[in-house]
């Protein structure tokens, strides 16, 4: 769950797409069978994960502060690539719902 959540935080990206994060972050620790603590997972990063604290993980915490809500540009996306590739990490890794159709697919692959 924390994993693709950190990936879609790491990246950013639209204020939609970060409701779509957490709410799929609240959704994958609901399924392994803890309710209680989705809900307070949700809301510490709805409260905590704003773009705009100077924190280190915060919404787009892999670009400089502050960023915002911006959607990643082309250029964006394929240094998302190559940093995946650099850490060894599959480029076409599945992305969670916020970030599905960042390259028109559901992974990072910035090539149809």
């Amino acid at each position: 769950c924390c994993v693709a959540h950190d990936l879609a935080y790491w990246m950013g990206g639209t204020r939609e797409q970060r409701k779509a994060a957490d709410q799929a972050l609240k959704q994958c620790v609901r399924e392994v069978g803890e309710p209680e603590i989705a809900e307070l997972m949700l809301q510490g990063v709805r409260v905590g994960g704003s773009p705009y604290w100077p924190a280190t993980y915060r919404w787009g915490y892999g670009w400089p502060w502050p960023r915002g809500y911006e959607p990643l540009s082309t250029d964006e996306k394929e240094q998302v690539r190559e940093e995946l590739e650099k850490a060894d990490i599959d480029p076409d890794i599945p992305l969670p719902p916020a970030l599905t159709g960042v390259a028109g697919t559901n992974t990072v692959t910035t090539t149809p």
